[in-house]
């Protein structure tokens, strides 16, 4: 655990990771002999902790000694720094960890709780960077596509499926839902995602929540999840022209409306608040007027919600 904390720290400078990669040069322990090796092997170690202890190590008091803390708490820090997360995450063996574990999820009827943080708060803060966007998007030639089309892929086999309603893999699902919609909330990320019809899938997510029966509750949580990230397509010009095309616009800025009234505003990896979303909004004629049927206007002009 000190050792790991140590590395950690050592990972954030320069020079330390110069010191690292000497020293790895010099051992070469199990082909480990460069800093992007020993980041792989550090999240292959937090993906293959076991469950169990991760669960006993949950309801002690004592957190901050699981190992696995410090490795989702570094993979936070290394993804949040632009200038650390292109020479450090966006490789292609680090990323063939994560994606490899992400598609041999499905079958698994145990959800991998270290998957569901480093996608939640590694992968979805990497989207927001623009290094890592770029990377994201940029299809591998080992892999001969992106990371971000094998994660939409994953998202719309499981809304099809239903498994975004399955309590079991629903946190998998909307973590990898998050960092889609950080990308389909730019221009260049709405375009390459634009073949696999999120916005789509999504609304028929919405609309199959509550129709197989089940706690009304958990119902209207799964349903403000998906409007929510339905939501985001608002943030460019072409994701406004889905957003009409979808039908639920209307859902949509009436939940912006709701939570903006409540105070809670969009996620801490996300640039633009919600006055952004209402600009873009405004800029049709099938906006406006759902801006002013939802109480976002007075007269004919938006109030912009910073």
């Amino acid at each position: 655990l000190h050792s790991l904390n140590v590395v950690g720290h050592l990972l954030l400078y320069s020079q330390g990771r110069d010191v690292i990669g000497a020293v790895l040069q010099k051992i070469n322990n199990n082909g480990i002999n460069n800093v992007s090796s020993l980041i792989q092997h550090l999240i292959e170690l937090l993906l293959n902790w076991p469950q169990s202890n991760l669960k006993k190590m949950s309801c002690d008091s004592h957190v901050s000694l699981d190992p696995t803390v410090v490795l989702r708490n570094l993979f936070g820090e290394l993804a949040s720094r632009n200038n650390l997360c292109s020479s450090l995450l966006c490789q292609d063996n680090v990323m063939d960890v994560i994606l490899s574990h992400l598609n041999s999820s499905t079958k698994s009827k145990v959800v991998n709780v270290s998957l569901v943080d480093i996608i939640n708060n590694s992968l979805a803060v990497l989207a927001s960077t623009d290094n890592g966007k770029c990377y994201l998007l940029k299809a591998s030639p080992k892999r001969k596509e992106s990371v971000a089309d094998t994660i939409a892929q994953f998202v719309v086999k499981s809304l099809q499926s239903g498994h975004a309603h399955n309590s079991s893999n629903s946190q998998l699902v909307y973590s990898c839902l998050l960092v889609c919609r950080q990308l389909y909330s730019t221009c260049d990320g709405v375009l390459s995602l634009l073949p696999y019809d999120l916005h789509l899938h999504i609304v028929k997510a919405i609309q199959s929540v509550g129709v197989a029966g089940g706690v009304a509750n958990s119902d209207d949580t799964l349903k403000t999840k998906l409007i929510d990230n339905l939501l985001n397509f608002a943030g460019t010009p072409k994701g406004i022209e889905l957003l009409e095309g979808s039908g639920l616009i209307g859902e949509c800025i009436n939940h912006m409306r709701r939570r903006y009234q409540l105070k809670l505003q969009v996620s801490q990896c996300e640039k633009f608040g919600y006055g952004y979303m209402v600009s873009e909004v405004a800029s049709t004629s099938t906006g406006i007027t759902h801006l002013i049927n939802s109480g976002n206007c007075r007269g004919k002009t938006p109030i912009i919600m910073y």
